[in-house]
Formats: C-alpha cells, sequence, structure tokens
C-alpha cells in the first residue's frame, strides 16, 4: 500500500512524499526489489540526489536475477566498470533469451564505446527477435552510416519508413540519407518535418543549417544555429557550425577565421581540426603553419573518424555538402 501510494504521489509531484513512502515500504519488506529501484530511480533523476545509486545497487543485491533491477545496475556501472555490465548484459541474454532489452543495451554500450561493428550485430540481432521496430532500425542504420556503409544503412531507413514514416528518428535518418544522396531539396523538407515534431533531437538543428546554407540562405541558417545555441549549452559545437556554414556559401576566409576562432580556444576539440583539414584539402587559403598542424592533427584522429561522426552527426552532414574530404580520408 505505501508502494502504491508513492507511485501515485510521484505522478503528482510530490516527490518527497514519494521518496518517504517508498522508504516506508522498505522498512515493512527489507527485500522489495521495486520499492528499492523506484526510490534510487527518483533520488537520482528526479531530486539530483547520489544516494539513489545506492539504492539501485541494493535491488540488484537483493535479486541480480530480476531483469529490470540488473538492467538498471548496469546503467550505473556501464562508464566506470564496462567489463561488469558486459558480463551482466550476456549472463541476463543467457537466461532470457527472448527478451531484446539486453541485446539492445549491449549495442548501445558498443556504440558508446566505438565498436560499431559490434553495435550493428546487435542491433540486427535484436531485430530477429522485433523486426516490425522501426527506431532499432534508425539505430543500427545510424551506426552503419558511421562505419560508411551506406548503402546498408539505406536499407534499414527504408523498411523502418515503411511501418512509421513520420516517426520524428525515421525522418530525420531520412533526411541525413538525402543529404548523402545529393537531394537537398529534400533533405531540407524531412528536416523540417523532424525539427517540427513533439520531440526531436536539438543537433538536427546543425544539420538543418547546414543543407540550408547550401541552399543559399544564411539568415535561416544562422537562426537555426543560434536556436540550438540557446537551447544547448554547447558553445563550440555552435560556433564550428557557423564556420561550416560560411564555407558552404562561398565565404572562405570567414570560415576559417571562425574554425581557428575555436582551435585557439580549445586546441583539444578534433571536430575543428577536421573542418580546418577539410577546408585545407579544398585549397581554402590559411596560415601555412595552421595548414600544417590541421594536417598533422587529422593523421592523429583518423582512427576516430567514425566516433567523430556518431557523435557529432553535422560533420558527415557538412563533409556531403562541401563535396572535399579531408586528405587521405578516401572518397567514401
Amino acid at each position: 500500500a505505501y508502494f502504491e501510494r508513492a507511485n501515485r504521489l510521484k505522478h503528482v509531484g510530490d516527490l518527497e512524499g514519494a521518496v518517504r513512502d517508498y522508504t516506508r515500504a522498505i522498512e515493512i519488506e527489507p527485500a522489495f526489489v521495486q520499492a528499492w529501484l523506484q526510490r534510487g530511480f527518483l533520488r537520482m533523476w528526479e531530486l539530483g540526489d547520489e544516494a539513489g545509486a545506492e539504492d539501485i545497487a541494493r535491488a540488484y543485491d537483493i535479486a541480480p536475477n530480476d531483469p529490470e533491477a540488473a538492467m538498471a545496475f548496469v546503467e550505473l556501472i556501464a562508464w566506470d566498470e564496462p567489463d561488469h555490465a558486459f558480463e551482466i548484459l550476456d549472463r541476463l541474454m543467457r537466461e532470457f533469451p527472448d527478451d531484446p532489452t539486453p541485446l539492445i543495451k549491449r549495442a548501445k554500450l558498443r556504440r558508446g564505446f566505438g565498436d560499431y561493428a559490434g553495435a550493428a550485430e546487435d542491433f540486427a540481432a535484436a531485430l530477429d527477435r522485433i523486426p516490425e521496430a522501426p527506431w532499432i532500425r534508425v539505430e543500427r542504420a545510424m551506426v552503419l552510416l558511421a562505419l560508411g556503409e551506406f548503402a546498408e544503412a539505406r536499407r534499414e531507413v527504408e523498411r523502418a519508413a515503411e511501418n512509421e514514416p513520420y516517426n520524428p528518428d525515421v525522418l530525420l535518418a531520412r533526411a541525413r540519407l538525402a543529404v548523402l544522396a545529393d537531394n537537398t531539396r529534400l533533405a531540407e523538407e524531412l528536416y523540417a518535418e523532424h525539427l517540427g515534431a513533439e520531440w526531436f533531437h536539438q543537433p538536427a538543428k546543425l544539420e538543418a543549417a547546414l543543407v540550408i546554407a547550401a541552399r543559399g540562405n544564411r539568415d535561416l541558417a544562422e537562426d537555426a544555429i543560434r536556436s540550438f545555441q540557446d537551447a544547448k549549452d554547447d558553445p563550440l559545437r555552435a560556433r564550428l557550425a557557423r564556420a561550416c556554414a560560411e564555407a558552404l556559401i562561398g565565404e572562405d576566409e570567414r570560415a576559417v577565421d571562425h574554425a581557428l576562432e575555436v582551435v585557439r580556444e580549445a586546441e583539444w576539440y578534433m571536430p575543428a581540426w577536421l573542418v580546418l583539414a577539410a577546408l585545407d584539402g579544398a585549397g581554402v587559403a590559411m596560415p601555412p603553419e595552421m595548414a600544417e598542424e590541421a594536417t598533422m592533427r587529422f593523421q592523429d584522429i583518423r582512427g576516430e573518424l567514425p566516433r567523430l561522426f556518431m557523435e557529432h552527426t553535422e560533420l558527415l552532414v557538412w563533409l556531403s555538402l562541401y563535396g572535399v574530404s579531408p586528405p587521405e580520408m578516401g572518397s567514401d
């Protein structure tokens, strides 16, 4: 009864009251796994109380074979103890072979650690269990894009669109593929539909801005970048997007200036070095010492390109629109 009342108090916004009732439920029944879990979730994600982590760990200690408790614990330790997290997921996959949840979580973890080929395999295996899940197809398509497997990515997105053509994730994937197919008019329409949905990805504003710039509208591109900057505390990313937009409208000197400002402020920021290397590869004039530095930096980050394209998809969009790759990147 205390647990049920806690759920209702949480639903109406009385979070402190919910914590008190979850606590009372635990006092009455110390092995009440769901009460530990729900109190942990509420403390961590709603109240910002790190003690919530202890609640989730306690739930897992009580019932390590409970799928929800185990998955919550994996979320808790994934980045600090990845080997342990993978062990738990592998065990859950053996114990619950028909449940795609551990498999999907492993795919996302692999993606987070840069194993895009492994992530693609896991997403494919999840689709064997729930084939009519457009969002999983889109997830797989995105890691395939990072791997440069554009044809396979397109097939996945087309299949997803057959079921849910107006799903925001599907619209975004279709927009990216339209860019890669050099159909900027369609890409602009699809980005507009995605950004007009009830929920959308904020970085898509930067991708849309670059498509708009490529179609010659500087003011609308700047509006999209400014909207991203207002919503996300990521000024370097917004400033670099401005550099990319300037390059697309033919303002090469301004593009170089913007990109140089970014690397002088944040020398460690790899996306800016990638942009400078691409500009240099296109023959855009810049200080010789910076051109040489950009080439050297690019050699250092070549192995990181799939991760960069996954985390900063606007770079993949920009390179496709700009039509020039950094030296030795290859035509793909």
